[in-house]
């Protein structure tokens, strides 16, 4: 018998990590694959000439900036993404494992297990554009910066202590700059460490609030002497707060409570998707109490009938469980998000229940008289389950989609939930729980890079035709190939050069970042929106001393209403039309579809 469980947990061990291959792998396979016109080309604008840019409330571009003045390879910058992120995956489980209480195999193993489900679950970001932006690095930082926070406070010494407050000060700052809101957050945090610290040892109070404050400082005098100067900083956030008031409806501030509001749905869907789960769940835990009962009496034994209930019902529900997220939404639409959403929260509540069901069959009173040893995990485990909300916070996206990007910081949870729980059910149930999540995530990852890539004109075997997208060779669909050489081509007619400034009304950033040209003051003008022009005009004033030599204008449901508008009639009267991009096919479009129909490309006359 115990053979047979050794080989079943080898077995879960062995497709727990098969799957984290296959996730990496599959993406590294199709790394040269696809272009998104929309926010990939708009984080490659907006870094490949940041200074060009006068409004934003991100610095992520100056970042990406530097590392694009080594290799600016689309293909390469993708990658370095994925490399950096795997190490930061790594760092966090080595970080998690210092909340366990396993002997040096077994927290090795623990740590190779729960990086890996990590990368499953991770393995969703891969169906969206990959580049270092403001989210990853958000995401990245974050994930650093917690992983140094869990060594700060669980470091048996205090040897190494100034240079994680130092640390988590200077990288805090980091995300500050790349997502304020965030960064804000973070900032706070850093300084819940240090009062934990404080209350650890009062010897140190005073040298650890220096560390960290050299941190903030270090980050700060790095930044604003050899990124960005601190007027320009400043001028750039005023204007990136004044054109939030004035965005296309569609882009607009009152969006962002109503994303928010959306999130609210995931709890009430979780619980209609699975209730039948989280029925077993509670019954199991009302059976856990009444054995216990039972037991002090010692009239009954029930035979075979706990072990059945108390065990196997545990197995019967998690395999349920999985069975029923599998059905998922195969739909291009926000219904997909909220099923894989539900999943990872039900999977929480599905946990958390079962080990509430254990723990009251033993001692109630065990459980909650918590020992001091044991709140700084509970509270380490609480920030796991709340990082991603930080990491989400501000965003003009609906808000758990955004979430749902960094919930592979959940894992750890449930590892160590599977873990307490595994302590009175057999290692199998660890095994078996990270086998399961990480095979479900697996799919949810390879259907969606297969099927559903975010931005793209096709899914993923249509990524067939080569093309040249800013000295990078790239297997694109037949639309957006079409659209980047057609303009190319048009554009070279009409006499233009490298780095000529263009503004492009087509909503398409990633077809300017394409042909080689920079966008001055804005890399996104919202061009489709029939109240854009206040937004375009704004934008157009922050640079006044340039007048752009091209504009490109797109044919939005078979009308032009931006160029006879009055206002930008007015900016826009010394163009004269030079070439016309027309019959751009639009099937098998994603996201993009009828973004996009014919392109007029307009040169300068002259200067005004």
């Amino acid at each position: 018998m115990n053979s047979i469980k050794k080989t079943i947990n080898h077995s879960l061990i062995l497709v727990t990590i098969t799957c984290a291959f296959f996730t990496v792998g599959y993406y590294i396979l199709h790394v040269n694959k696809g272009y998104n016109l929309l926010d990939e080309g708009f984080f490659l604008l907006s870094s490949a000439n940041p200074t060009d840019v006068k409004q934003q409330l991100t610095s992520f571009n100056f970042y990406l900036h530097f590392l694009m003045h080594f290799n600016s390879n689309i293909i390469f910058l993708r990658l370095f993404s994925l490399v950096i992120h795997l190490i930061s995956l790594g760092l966090l489980s080595c970080a998690f494992a210092r909340l366990l209480t396993l002997d040096t195999i077994n927290k090795r193993l623990i740590i190779l297990l729960t990086a890996c489900a990590m990368v499953t679950v991770y393995g969703l970001n891969l169906m969206f554009p990959t580049e270092l932006n403001y989210n990853s690095f958000t995401l990245l930082g974050a994930v650093f910066f917690y992983s140094i926070m869990i060594f700060l406070l669980t470091s048996p010494t205090e040897r190494y202590t100034n240079f994680y407050l130092f640390m988590l000060g200077f990288i805090a700052v980091f995300i500050f700059f790349n997502k304020f809101t965030s960064g804000l957050l973070l900032i706070l945090l850093s300084f819940f460490a240090y009062i934990l610290i404080c209350i650890k040892n009062k010897k140190f109070a005073k040298q650890a609030l220096l560390f960290l404050m050299l941190g903030f400082l270090s980050q700060l005098i790095i930044y604003f002497s050899l990124i960005q100067n601190l007027h320009d900083f400043f001028t750039a956030y005023k204007n990136g707060f004044q054109s939030l008031k004035i965005m296309p409806s569609n882009h607009s501030l009152a969006l962002l409570a109503e994303n928010y509001q959306q999130a609210k749905e995931l709890i009430a869907f979780s619980y209609e998707k699975y209730k039948l789960i989280f029925y077993l769940l509670i019954l199991n835990s009302l059976t856990g109490q009444l054995f216990t009962l039972l037991k002090r009496w010692h009239n009954y034994r029930l035979f075979s009938c706990e072990v059945l209930i108390n065990r196997y019902l545990n197995y019967g529900v998690l395999l349920l469980f999985f069975y029923l997220s599998y059905k998922i939404d195969k739909n291009w639409s926000i219904g997909r998000y909220k099923e894989l959403a539900s999943f990872y929260f039900s999977a929480m509540i599905l946990m958390l229940l079962v080990m509430l069901a254990k723990l009251s069959g033993q001692n109630w009173r065990a459980f909650l008289a918590i020992e001091k040893h044991k709140v700084l995990p509970l509270v380490l485990l609480i920030l796991f389950l709340i990082l991603p909300l930080i990491i989400a916070i501000g965003t003009n996206n609906i808000i758990y989609v955004q979430i749902l990007l960094s919930c592979f910081l959940w894992m750890p949870v449930i590892v160590f939930l599977a873990h307490e729980i595994s302590k009175k059910l057999g290692r199998m149930f660890i095994y078996l729980t990270i086998a399961g999540i990480s095979v479900f995530s697996t799919y949810q990852a390879l259907f969606n890079m297969y099927e559903f890539p975010y931005g793209l004109y096709g899914n993923l075997p249509a990524q067939k035709y080569l093309t040249d997208v800013n000295n990078t060779k790239l297997y694109v669909d037949s639309t957006t190939k079409f659209i980047i050489e057609s303009t190319r081509a048009e554009l070279n007619k009409c006499g233009f050069k490298p780095n000529d400034y263009l503004v492009s009304l087509t909503d398409l950033p990633g077809l300017t970042y394409a042909v080689k040209a920079r966008s001055p003051s804005c890399p996104w003008y919202f061009g489709l929106y029939k109240d854009s022009d206040q937004f375009i005009k704004f934008c157009l004033n922050l640079s006044p001393e340039i007048k752009p030599t091209y504009l490109l204008l797109d044919s939005y449901q078979g009308q032009w209403p931006l160029f006879s508008a009055n206002q930008l009639g007015a900016i826009f009267k010394n163009y004269t039309l030079c070439g016309e991009v027309k019959n751009i096919p639009t099937e098998g479009g994603v996201c993009c579809k009828a973004r996009v129909n014919n392109i007029k490309l307009f040169k300068l006359n002259a200067l005004v």
